[in-house]
């Protein structure tokens, strides 16, 4: 259970959420829009078979699932931005983006393990009535068993998963399906938990570029050269909007890195390995 009671459970109802559900749901036109748009001219998808090709899009996790930043992409998706911060839907760090799964294609079994946020799905693109989903699985205390609930995704419906518990995607379409993916601080925290939690991700992302030389996950490299060059990633605001649609400016809010820490920074903006995560 909650800490307030309520009991957990792989989908919160919708109608029970926030004012920013019906948020999320009204931007898929919008975001639909820029998503075809940015297929055909600005970030065309990744080979699923090969790592070469400069894009935006991420591969992650499993065999077929892909995914797009909004940060990494501000240009193309201004109107879904502006759409979201208007809304004030309190975004989380990690994903928030577009997660393209491809046709024929089913995600593995996993828990996300972070029970301090939510994620939500807003189907873009989908092949066609009931051939793509989500499928939660959770204990049945009465029996001692596994109980799993599926929700379909279809155009026009906003479906909120909990991934902390363990769940799987498919799309037995064939065709690819594309869903607005953006993970929000649940609801039980407090104010100072969720700007704990923000801070937290923004100092490990800072960490990851300029002690490891890697480039921090969903950070574009033209944005994140230019934040290099303005002194904009020794500034916490700059890591913890996700997809901010400013640009980045400099400030004193942390102490300036060290040289050497910039310098190899700059390198591994450009050369960073991608790393396998967990994917919708």
């Amino acid at each position: 259970d909650d800490h307030d009671g309520a009991k957990r459970t792989p989908f919160p109802p919708v109608a029970d959420a926030p004012s920013w559900a019906d948020a999320l749901a009204s931007c898929a036109p919008v975001a639909r829009t820029e998503l075809l748009r940015a297929l055909e001219h600005a970030a065309p998808l990744r080979s699923d078979d090969s790592t070469e090709g400069d894009t935006a899009w991420n591969r992650a996790a499993w065999y077929g699932w892909q995914f797009l930043p909004l940060r990494a992409q501000r240009k193309s998706f201004s109107g879904t931005i502006e759409h979201l911060k208007a809304a004030s839907v309190p975004l989380g760090h990690r994903f928030v983006g577009v997660a393209r799964q491809r046709a024929s294609c089913r995600g593995t079994l996993h828990s996300d393990h972070r029970n301090y946020m939510l994620s939500t799905l807003t189907p873009l693109v989908v092949p066609g009535p009931n051939t793509c989903g989500v499928v939660g699985h959770s204990t049945d205390v009465g029996n001692g068993g596994v109980m799993t609930e599926t929700r379909d995704l279809s155009e026009g419906e906003l479906v909120i998963l909990d991934n902390s518990f363990p769940h799987e995607v498919y799309n037995e379409g064939d065709k690819d399906r594309f869903v607005l993916m953006a993970e929000v601080w649940h609801p039980s925290l407090t104010a100072t938990e969720r700007l704990a939690m923000q801070t937290l991700f923004a100092c490990k992302d800072r960490f990851t570029l300029l002690e490891k030389a890697e480039r921090p996950w969903g950070v574009g490299k033209e944005e994140l050269m230019a934040a290099l060059q303005t002194g904009a990633i020794d500034d916490l605001a700059f890591w913890k909007d996700c997809c901010d649609a400013g640009a980045p400016t400099a400030s004193a809010a942390l102490p300036a890195a060290k040289n050497g820490a910039k310098k190899g920074a700059k390198k591994g903006a450009a050369t960073s390995k991608a790393k396998r995560r967990k994917g919708k």
